[in-house]
């Protein structure tokens, strides 16, 4: 993944800013906004300076929250508070002040679980086409090569 992370001995003196497996995290600079779930790693991982942890209540708060800051509403309300004009980034302050889009209703739970699938689903799809895109080549290059 695009996420910085810094040394360990630089880890071992910041403990707040160390993650584990199911936390979320957001980018404060460069691509403001994107959001990623901790996923399963061996130690202990402590985010750079423009990475922010995200503290949430539960693993099912955290899924619902995750795709609500997928929205084109919280993404434009991320802009709107972002600031500089080549090197954008967001103040931790700012971000506390944004609202995140909630629900109508409490079907919420349930879509949440049917939006996780089609996202799985995107990403296998996103794989295969990696994998699709270097056979393509591969042929490619036998087929054609220096006379």
């Amino acid at each position: 993944n695009s996420l910085r992370l810094t040394s360990f001995d630089i880890a071992s003196k910041y403990g707040r800013s160390s993650v584990k497996e199911g936390d979320m995290v957001i980018s404060l600079r460069g691509n403001i906004g994107d959001i990623a779930i901790v996923p399963s790693h061996d130690g202990e991982l402590n985010l750079a300076r423009g990475v922010a942890k995200l503290v949430i209540d539960s693993k099912r708060d955290t899924l619902i929250l995750y795709q609500a800051m997928q929205s084109s509403l919280f993404r434009n309300r991320i802009v709107r508070q972002s600031q500089g004009s080549t090197f954008k980034e967001i103040s931790i302050d700012s971000l506390r002040r944004i609202k995140v889009p909630s629900c109508k209703d409490a079907s919420w739970v349930d879509w949440a679980s049917s939006i996780a699938q089609l996202c799985n689903i995107k990403e296998d799809v996103e794989r295969h086409l990696v994998g699709a895109t270097r056979m393509r080549s591969a042929i490619l290059n036998q087929v054609f090569t220096n006379v």
